[in-house]
Parts: C-alpha cells; sequence; structure tokens
C-alpha cells in the first residue's frame, strides 16, 4: 500500500506519515474532520484528498480532490472516478468499503476449526456496481425511517462520490440513471441521443420497484402484466418480491428491453432496503419500526448496516445479515453487534465483537448492550 500523508490544514508544515489501516477506521478519521487533508503516494505528484461527513448516518469517508490527479490502478483507494463503458459499466472495480474487517488470515488464529462456510458466488459487475452506488449513497443504513423510490434514488443520484463516476459520452453515470415508470422513457431517450464512441455503445441505469407476485425467467420479468426481456435476468439472492429492479439499457435494445436486469429483493415499497432472503424481510419488517421508536431514546441513536460486500476471511466468503450500531449522544462513542443467521463463532472473532443469532433479535423487549 501506498503512504499516506497527513497534511494540516492550518498550514503549521507538519506532515504527519500514516497507514492504509489508520484510514479505515472511523475514531481516526473523525479525530482528523477538518483538521487534516490527505495525500496518497501512490502516483508520483500525489492525489490530494478530504474527509466528508454524512450527517444523517455520522459517518467519515474520504474523497478524492475533484483537482487532484487519479489514483493508481495497483491503488486500494483508486475507483469512484473510473470512466466505464458499457460493456465495462458492470465490470466497474467496486470502491474501496472503509472497514477494518474486510480480509483477514484465518492463520492468524485456530485454523483447525471447522466452520460452516457460505457458497456465495462471487459477485456479478451489475451486482458490484449496484453496491458501490448504495455504499457511496449510505443508502445500505437504516434507522427505522421510510425510504421509498425516490428517496433512495435522490440519495444515489446526489452522492458526490457516485456523481464522480463518468461514463465516454460526456455524462457522468447518475445522469444516466434514472428510476419510475415514467423513467423509462427518458432512460431509452438519453441512450438514443448519446453517439457511439470507440465503438463503445452507449448505455444507461434504469431503476423500478417491482411489487410481490413479480414473476422472472432466466431472460425476462413480469411486472403486473407488463413483461420485460433482457440478455440475462440476475436473482443473486434467493428471495422472492417484493424487488428493486436495476436495469442496464443499451442504444441496441428496443422498448422494454434491457442488456442485463439485477432484481434485488427488499422489505417493501416503503422501505427500499436490501434483503437476502424472506426471512430477513420478515424479521425487518417487525423489526424497523421499533428500530425508529428506539432512537427516540434520550442517550443513544441505533441504525443498521446491512453490508454492500461480504467478509472474506483466508478465501472463505462470510455474509452477516446486519450491523446494528449504537451511538451515544452526549460523548458520540459508538459501538455495534452483529447479526447473523449462520458462522456466528467466525464472525464474533472477524469482528471481535458479540453476535447476536437473527431468529432472537425481536426476542427481548429490546437489544441490550
Amino acid at each position: 500500500m501506498s503512504e499516506i500523508i497527513l497534511v494540516p490544514r492550518d498550514k503549521s508544515g507538519l506532515q504527519v506519515s500514516t497507514r492504509y489501516a489508520d484510514v479505515a477506521g472511523q475514531v481516526n478519521l473523525k479525530a482528523w474532520y477538518r483538521h487534516y487533508d490527505l495525500q496518497c503516494g501512490c502516483i508520483p505528484e500525489g492525489v490530494m484528498m478530504h474527509i466528508r461527513h454524512r450527517q444523517d448516518t455520522d459517518l467519515f469517508y474520504l474523497a478524492d480532490n475533484p483537482t487532484s490527479e487519479r489514483h493508481s490502478e495497483s491503488c486500494d483507494l483508486h475507483t469512484v472516478r473510473a470512466t466505464v463503458s458499457s460493456e465495462e459499466l458492470q465490470l466497474l472495480k467496486p470502491v474501496v468499503e472503509f472497514h477494518p474487517y474486510k480480509e483477514r488470515n484465518r492463520s492468524e488464529r485456530n485454523s483447525s476449526t471447522n466452520h460452516s462456510v457460505s457458497k456465495r458466488p462471487i459477485m456479478s459487475g451489475l451486482e458490484k456496481l449496484f453496491a458501490t452506488l448504495i455504499t457511496n449513497s449510505f443508502t445500505n443504513y437504516q434507522f427505522g425511517r421510510y425510504q421509498n423510490l425516490p428517496d433512495f434514488m435522490n440519495k444515489v443520484i446526489n452522492s458526490e462520490k457516485n456523481k464522480a463516476i463518468g461514463t465516454p459520452w460526456g455524462k457522468t453515470l447518475t445522469e444516466l440513471c434514472y428510476y419510475g415508470p415514467k423513467g423509462l422513457e427518458y432512460a431509452q431517450s438519453a441512450v438514443k441521443r448519446l453517439d457511439q464512441t470507440h465503438n463503445q455503445i452507449p448505455a444507461s441505469l434504469w431503476f423500478n420497484y417491482a411489487p410481490a407476485g413479480t414473476t422472472h425467467t432466466g431472460t425476462s420479468v413480469t411486472v403486473r402484466e407488463q413483461q420485460f426481456t433482457a440478455t440475462k435476468v440476475q436473482v443473486p439472492h434467493k428471495a422472492s418480491g417484493p424487488f428493486l429492479m436495476v436495469c442496464t439499457i443499451s442504444k441496441q435494445q428496443s422498448d422494454n428491453q434491457f442488456r442485463d436486469i439485477l432484481l434485488v429483493p427488499i422489505v417493501s415499497k416503503d422501505y427500499i432496503f436490501a434483503v437476502h432472503s424472506d426471512i430477513e424481510r420478515e424479521i425487518l419488517q417487525a423489526f424497523l419500526p421499533k428500530l425508529f421508536r428506539m432512537n427516540s431514546h434520550a442517550e443513544f441513536t441505533y441504525y443498521l448496516n446491512k453490508p454492500a460486500w461480504p467478509v472474506i476471511d483466508n478465501g472463505a466468503v462470510y455474509w452477516p445479515n446486519w450491523l446494528l450500531h449504537r451511538k451515544s449522544k452526549s460523548d458520540r462513542k459508538k459501538s455495534f453487534k452483529v447479526i447473523s443467521d449462520d458462522n456466528v463463532d467466525v464472525l464474533a472473532d472477524i469482528y471481535g465483537v458479540e453476535v447476536i443469532h437473527m431468529s432472537s433479535l425481536l426476542a427481548a423487549g429490546e437489544v441490550t448492550w
């Protein structure tokens, strides 16, 4: 990993070297916020970055300065401003998620323990793109508040990191994102107005709510008797509807025909929040209103995070159901618990915190800390 330099904003001239691991944690990012900028040494001229703060989630994250150079392709911080073609749209390298437990080597622990390893296949390019969009916009966090499709898409489109993703056709990716029934017409019209560049066929993204009862095959999706066809329909998580449809529209496709459709199972029309199973949906339908009431607590704020990326541990893939966070309103100290229906022991080891079994989430009157 390249050297990272802390550059004080008070112009004191004292520059301090740090490590990538140190910029991965919320504690350091919060301490450096508004006091330091950071310079990544992955290229000779350096890449200047600054720390941003999201008021709604109280999370801190790194952002490249708009006028800075791009990171080296081998840099862990490379990606956000990459230009993507229609062919590469699904192959966009996902943005680094600043999480210290992203990858671990189990040789540090007792590798003889027999853990149940997830059979989850590798994420497709369109899944990675969707994970990047929701990670950049923090739409994989829930405070128990309603989040319908317009709410969800406004966050995705207005994310500074998402707006930094370009395309070869003079538009940013977010300028080619549309949603809802009327948005389909706009998405199709936008693609037709774009010129093909260097043999790269223009494409856009369309998002739509698909209610329970939506049916699908490998090449089609039927929503309220309206059929959409695609080269491929991806359903990575075996849950029933409702779904969020994520569709790629190519200039070569005709009306209601897409290059790819990704069906993301969600809680409901009022909670556009991903689930991986029907039991997850059932639990969240009961727990999210409860989470909203928990946030009326005088001392703490609670929020739920659906990890957009799995945890890779010595080559094995683990995907906890949720992370439940608690933040003190007085001293703003944070803590969290992992919620999972499987691999409880290994996840407790990886995260170093208590793991609550998913089935017991609603058993108590409230989650105890």
